[in-house]
């Protein structure tokens, strides 16, 4: 049973494993590392960009990635099926005018937008439930109604307009 639960358990997830024992046993990992172990570098990067690139009064949206730790800003999490804020239930169509008017309504100025495949707490059985909002916000930035202000490492983050 004991090698059926870790033969079944997630390759990154292991990953992280192997690293959060390292660093508590002392070989030289740093806290920080079981962070980028699951996730990449990316998050905190972007928690450095908003904490240096936006207004103090900036008032941001996460979608898709859930940690607001260590965001230096007022920010709410709307990832659907994950946080009720916003999404959940995740419409079924949903337009970027839409998502933008919705977005505006609720008194936000950007939006980050984390990556699906990097998520650590990622539902597979939600991923194409949710493929509307993620559409709806790459239409939100072509169409001109938010701009990229930063990409790396799969995450996203827009100003809107």
């Amino acid at each position: 049973l004991i090698i059926l639960s870790i033969a079944s358990t997630q390759h990154k997830m292991l990953t992280h494993e192997k690293i959060c024992w390292q660093t508590v046993a002392g070989t030289g990992f740093e806290p920080q590392d079981l962070l980028y172990s699951s996730t990449g570098n990316g998050y905190l990067r972007a928690c450095d960009f908003i904490r240096t690139a936006t207004p103090k009064d900036a008032n941001i949206l996460m979608v898709f990635e859930n940690r607001g730790l260590y965001v230096p800003r007022k920010h709410k999490i709307g990832t659907p099926f994950f946080q009720a804020a916003m999404f959940t239930p995740t419409p079924e169509t949903i337009g970027g005018l839409a998502l933008y008017d919705k977005l505006r309504e609720a008194g936000f100025t950007h939006l980050l937008k984390g990556s699906l495949e990097n998520d650590p707490d990622i539902q597979w059985d939600y991923l194409e439930k949710s493929m509307p909002l993620s559409k709806a916000i790459d239409e939100m930035r072509n169409s001109g109604l938010a701009k990229e202000i930063w990409n790396s490492d799969g995450i996203i983050i827009l100003q809107l307009n």
